[in-house]
């Protein structure tokens, strides 16, 4: 995806990712230096989203993921945070062209640290788990009660930050978020406009003519 420098330096942070925004926080993500006239976003570390309302280290995401139909990748981020509109944390892809789940580690550098092969469904719910202890990341799928990824992490990650979404190619749904972090009770995130079918389908025709199609709708 690629934007005029005039008129990107007109959209604010929101208008890159459309969500729900009582308790979310929105950022750019990475994109190159000017080109005549033009940037373009490095989809990797393009426009995400995060949950402000619970800042953890320790502790578990739990979500059913529905892509949309044409959504070639949704993220799922722990221990998130943002410098200077990039992510930093730890993100989990699903990828349901490619049939894969990617692990990566958002820093200065962007670090894949493990993928796997897997079922992820376009137009139904994908239940997951994602658990982050220390330098350890776990990720469980469907009824699975084997982990797809059982990661340590050399170089992790320590600092409490937020988990958050990204989507890339069409919307997304994220059922029955919930956040548990050690030694408190799991919190549900919602969406508390509670958007009508028609105003999200409002907001995904505005993207599409805006050529800005990432949508992630919370329920």
């Amino acid at each position: 995806m690629s934007l005029s420098v005039d008129y990107m330096n007109k959209l604010k942070p929101e208008q890159f990712l459309t969500g729900p925004q009582a308790g979310w926080s929105y950022h750019r993500g990475r994109w190159s230096a000017p080109y005549e006239g033009i940037r373009t976003v490095e989809r990797e570390r393009g426009p995400f989203g995060l949950w402000v309302g619970q800042h953890f280290s320790d502790g578990c995401i739990e979500a059913k993921v529905v892509p949309k139909i044409a959504c070639e990748s949704v993220s799922i981020f722990i221990c998130g945070s943002a410098t200077n509109d990039e992510l930093r944390g730890y993100e989990f892809a699903f990828e349901p062209r490619e049939q894969r789940i990617v692990l990566r580690r958002h820093g200065m550098n962007l670090t894949t640290l493990a993928e796997a092969r897997d079922s992820i469904p376009s137009g139904r719910a994908l239940p997951v788990k994602i658990d982050a202890t220390g330098s350890r990341l776990r990720l469980w799928m469907g009824e699975s009660v084997d982990p797809a990824i059982d990661v340590t992490d050399g170089e992790p990650i320590l600092a409490p930050g937020h988990a958050g979404i990204r989507a890339w190619g069409a919307p997304v749904s994220i059922d029955d978020l919930a956040i548990c972090v050690r030694g408190q009770p799991p919190v549900a995130v919602r969406d508390a406009a509670g958007d009508s079918s028609e105003q999200r389908g409002l907001q995904a025709l505005c993207l599409l003519l805006l050529n800005l199609n990432e949508v992630v709708y919370i329920d």
